[in-house]
């Protein structure tokens, strides 16, 4: 198809959408088992589209509206598809190896079976898409918004997880193994039914060591955390335990405060004492959760200087 064939295709199409002129009903774009490779889509609108089984590799849809169209066994290798509006999209079974769908809408949006390898999906907002058994290896997720998502048996082996946002999505059996889940959230994500996930925590995970936790705006508490207490940490920097002995309470430059004890801004009633030992008895054995109960502290106490919230 050449691109003024392209181009007449979608100025008919606005009339199937605006439904302006008789006979609009048979005007829906119908590119099923065309080869659009090449073309230029940018900023076309598509909606309800029907591409299934097109040959769209390499196109410019950039900024187009692809709400509800059909793209099922689609071939998108290397398509250029940032800030599209994919949502409700059927890209069941689609090829988009190597495809940018950098900052795209794609917003409950069926991508099951879907091959993203090497996909390009950063600031993606993934919400509620069905991504279940899609092959993501090698996939740069870095902070897409994935809430809700259903990654049931997914593939991401490699991918970069970075900052994204996985809350409540569902991991099930899902391979993460060598994924960077450096800052991602992931608290109520579903990893049971043997999801595979390397990621080590970033305390040790045993013996006794020296901890740095925020108080307030002015101090830093210094803490021993205990042999024996529970400890963890999601895929931040920060980290919690159950217990740990107060060193020092120390001004932010590390000189001495001169204080003996200070009170939790999370829980007044949780006060830190010299030479005490601070115990949480409720400590959340989840490590997924990061704003769960527990003492929570850094490792290096720069970290801790620079936080810039007030947690227990």
């Amino acid at each position: 198809m050449t691109q003024n064939e392209l181009n007449k295709i979608i100025e008919n199409h606005q009339h199937y959408l605006n439904k302006d002129i008789d006979g609009w009903e048979s005007m829906r774009a119908d590119l099923s088992d065309k080869n659009l490779s090449g073309l230029n889509l940018k900023n076309a609108n598509l909606r309800e589209a029907n591409f299934r089984n097109a040959n769209l590799s390499n196109s410019n849809l950039g900024d187009a509206n692809l709400n509800n169209a059909d793209l099922t066994y689609a071939d998108l290798r290397k398509a250029d598809l940032k800030k599209a509006d994919l949502r409700k999209a059927d890209l069941r079974k689609a090829d988009l190896r190597k495809a940018d769908l950098s900052r795209a809408d794609l917003r409950d949006a069926d991508l099951s079976e879907a091959n993203l390898y090497r996909a390009f999906c950063l600031h993606t907002n993934l919400c509620r898409v069905d991504l279940s058994n899609a092959y993501l290896r090698d996939a740069d997720l870095y902070s897409a918004f994935c809430g809700k998502t259903n990654l049931y048996g997914v593939d991401l082996r490699g991918a970069d997880l970075r900052e994204a946002n996985l809350f409540r999505a569902d991991l099930r059996k899902a391979d993460l193994r060598e994924a960077n889940l450096r800052n991602a959230y992931l608290s109520g994500t579903d990893l049971s039914e043997n999801a595979k996930i390397d990621y080590p925590i970033t305390c040790p995970e045993t013996g006794s060591f020296i901890g740095y936790k925020k108080a307030g705006c002015e101090y830093i508490v210094k803490l021993q955390i205990c042999k024996d207490a529970k400890r963890s940490s999601a895929t931040a920097k920060k980290c919690r335990c159950s217990k740990a002995l107060v060193l020092a309470i120390e001004n932010i430059d590390e000189s001495d405060s001169g204080l003996q004890e200070i009170e939790s801004e999370f829980d007044p009633c949780f006060i830190y004492r010299v030479g005490e030992i601070a115990e949480v008895y409720n400590f959340d054995n989840d490590r997924w959760r990061e704003c769960a109960s527990g003492i929570h502290f850094f490792m290096d106490r720069q970290d801790a200087v620079e936080y810039g919230f007030l947690f227990f």
